[in-house]
């Protein structure tokens, strides 16, 4: 009876390594972990205990490191406008481009006082009363400086300062025309709005008189008529057509 037993366990053995055998076979094939069988337990515990906690390293498959996915940098995108948008813009200019103001006035002596040419200004404020240039000054040239707060509208405003440009000697009477170019003290362009034409005249021991006028500077044509007063005759203010 013992002698059939243990050639039935044989047997049983046999078909079991076989099975392992087969096994391994496949699992070699798909890359997998192979069972490799074990020499021959005193029972099954040990032989299935055995296939479970040994592996064949020469069957075990590394996978290759997946590759890194590179994403593209950021980049800023801008926006341009169509070829058909336009960009508003504005003169900033108060008199119409290339046309001066010309302020014509005459001087015509009367009354009593030294016969002697008069002392003259013509300078432009704007709406706030302040003093955006003299246009032109006339006056004895040397010595003559003393004088010229004899001109007390002018000095006033200017705080007596001479400007560099439109300063002359005096004149006898008779028209003139003296232009303002539509700029400030400093040569920027005034901006639009509404001005003041001044205009003064002070003879020595003699009448003394002012006039002025409102301007709409807006850029487009100009032409209006200042007041006469005393000595000062004639005055207007336009732009060339």
């Amino acid at each position: 009876m013992t002698a059939v037993a243990n050639a039935y366990r044989r047997s049983r053995h046999r078909r079991r390594a076989r099975a392992a055998a087969r096994n391994a076979a496949r699992v070699a094939a798909v890359g997998g972990l192979a069972l490799v069988p074990l020499a021959c337990g005193n029972n099954d515990a040990e032989i299935l205990s055995g296939a479970r906690d040994r592996v064949d390293p020469t069957t075990v498959s590394t996978a290759a490191p997946s590759a890194t996915a590179t994403t593209a940098p950021r980049t800023s995108t801008t926006t341009t406008p169509g070829r058909g948008a336009t960009t508003a813009t504005t003169s900033p200019y108060a008199l119409p481009t290339g046309s001066p103001l010309n302020i014509t006035f005459t001087y015509a002596m009367a009354g009593s006082g030294v016969p002697k040419n008069p002392y003259v200004a013509v300078w432009v404020e704007n709406s706030s009363g302040q003093l955006v240039k003299t246009v032109s000054l006339w006056y004895q040239q040397g010595r003559g400086t003393q004088w010229l707060r004899d001109l007390r509208a002018w000095f006033t405003k200017s705080g007596g300062q001479i400007p560099t440009v439109g300063t002359g000697a005096s004149r006898s009477p008779g028209q003139y025309t003296v232009s303002w170019d539509g700029t400030d003290a400093t040569g920027a362009p005034a901006p639009k709005g509404d001005y003041t034409i001044w205009v003064e005249a002070a003879r020595e021991r003699g009448p003394y008189q002012t006039t002025s006028g409102l301007v709409r500077a807006v850029g487009t044509p100009i032409s209006v008529v200042l007041p006469d007063n005393g000595e000062l005759t004639g005055l207007s203010a336009s732009t060339v057509a």
